[in-house]
C-alpha cells in the first residue's frame, strides 16, 4: 500500500515561492512512490488564504487524519505548529526533515541536492 505523506511547509510567508517549493518536494516523493498531501497546491484552487484562513486551517487537519506522516520542512511557523499538534493528537508520527547526513530516512536524506538546497 502506497504511504501518504502530510507535507507541512511555510506558505502565507512567500505564497509563490512556497508553492513551487512543495510542488517540487511532492513530485520527488511522488516518483518514489509515496502519495504526497499537500494543501499549499490543492486549496489556493478554490479559496483565499487571506480571508478564508481559518477554513483553510480546518482543511489542513482535516488531511492530517488521511496521513500516514507528517513531514515537516523548515522552521514552523504558527499554522505549521497547528498540524504538527493535530498530527500528534491523532497519532500521526511527525517527521523533521533535516537535509544532508543528519536525515534519519535514507529515503530524504538525497532531497536536499534534489532541491538544490543543503541546509535548512
Amino acid at each position: 500500500m502506497t504511504k501518504v505523506l502530510f507535507i507541512c511547509h511555510p506558505f502565507a510567508s512567500d505564497p509563490q515561492g512556497n508553492v513551487d517549493r512543495v510542488r517540487q518536494i511532492c513530485r520527488w516523493f511522488a516518483q518514489q512512490g509515496y502519495l504526497p498531501l499537500a494543501p499549499h497546491i490543492y486549496l489556493p484552487q478554490f479559496h483565499d488564504e487571506v480571508t478564508e484562513r481559518e477554513m483553510a486551517m480546518d482543511l489542513c487537519r482535516r488531511l492530517i487524519g488521511l496521513a500516514d506522516e507528517l513531514l515537516v520542512f523548515g522552521d514552523p511557523t504558527t499554522g505549521m505548529k497547528m498540524e504538527i499538534e493535530e498530527a500528534e493528537r491523532l497519532g500521526v508520527p511527525v517527521v523533521h526533515v533535516v537535509w544532508g547526513p543528519q536525515c534519519n530516512r535514507p529515503e530524504v536524506r538525497c532531497l536536499g541536492a534534489v532541491l538544490g538546497k543543503e541546509t535548512t
